[in-house]
């Protein structure tokens, strides 16, 4: 066999065995992946589901009757405003009608108007600085001797 024929043979072999490595690594991520949808996906899902049952158990406590003093008040307000938060974190958003009402007294403000507000802050424009200039075009431009240069 010549030096070639084996240099082409071993290199064969490591492109082989690099093949049964990322077969072996696809079917590790497989299983994971496997895992995740039938293991954690469920799991997130009922962990929001008992969090939107908490934060409709707190709500009614939010209010003056129940709690005159104001620190008492303040605590049940910021726990809602987390567990409210880490729920329109998980859902993309808070889908429930009664959990948007409750974000709204919460927050004193809209659920709509609050989402807005984040939008538009998230897409405006980036001011760029006056200093940085995008670069000018410039046109390609044949040197006066073009046809003498490219006969020789």
């Amino acid at each position: 066999m010549t030096k070639a024929q084996e240099t082409f043979r071993t290199l064969l072999a490591k492109v082989e065995s690099l093949r049964e490595l990322i077969d072996a690594e696809v079917e590790r991520l497989d299983a994971t992946l496997s895992f995740y949808a039938t293991d954690i996906v469920p799991r997130l899902g009922k962990h929001t589901a008992l969090q939107k049952e908490f934060v409709r158990a707190l709500a009614p406590y939010v209010n003056k009757s129940f709690f005159p003093a104001q620190p008492e008040r303040t605590e049940f307000r910021e726990l809602i405003r987390e567990l409210l938060d880490e729920i329109a974190n998980t859902e993309k958003g808070l889908t429930d009608v009664d959990l948007r009402e409750i974000y709204n007294v919460v927050h004193g403000v809209g659920y709509a108007k609050d989402e807005q507000k984040i939008m538009v802050t998230a897409l405006k424009p980036i001011s760029l600085n006056s200093s940085v200039r995008p670069p000018k075009p410039t046109s390609w431009r044949k040197p006066k001797n073009f046809w003498h240069a490219c006969a020789s």
